[in-house]
């Protein structure tokens, strides 16, 4: 966390606004590239595309987002208590899994990238 954190003591307003734009680009390039590659690999292993990008955007918020959002979604989507847990037993568990995995995955491999670099 130093490695992050530490710079920004000596970052000024202007420095973050300078930042803004590329950021924003590079954001939206990987929302619509997770978006592209899930729903053409979803597509493959036979899933819908709406919930295979669900299932590829969860590398943008983990654990707690995936559960709450799933959750948030069954209770839109259903009108009865029955639906709501048919839905949320279809969505949660895919979606638990994908954010657990994306994230740990990625974790594991920043983590690993850090590591090697430390001391060089």
């Amino acid at each position: 966390m130093i490695l992050v954190f530490g710079p920004l003591a000596s970052v000024k307003p202007a420095d973050v606004a300078e930042l803004a734009f590329p950021l924003l680009i590079a954001f939206l390039f990987g929302i619509v590239g997770i978006a592209l590659f899930a729903g053409l690999t979803g597509k493959l292993l036979g899933y819908s595309v709406p919930m295979s990008i669900a299932i590829g955007l969860t590398s943008l918020y983990g654990f707690p987002g995936t559960m709450i959002l799933s959750q948030e979604a069954a209770r839109g989507a259903g009108e009865t208590p029955e639906e709501v847990a048919a839905i949320e037993g279809e969505i949660l568990p895919k979606m638990i899994v994908a954010g657990f995995s994306t994230v740990t995955i990625t974790s594991v491999i920043v983590t690993g990238i850090i590591a090697s670099r430390i001391g060089s």
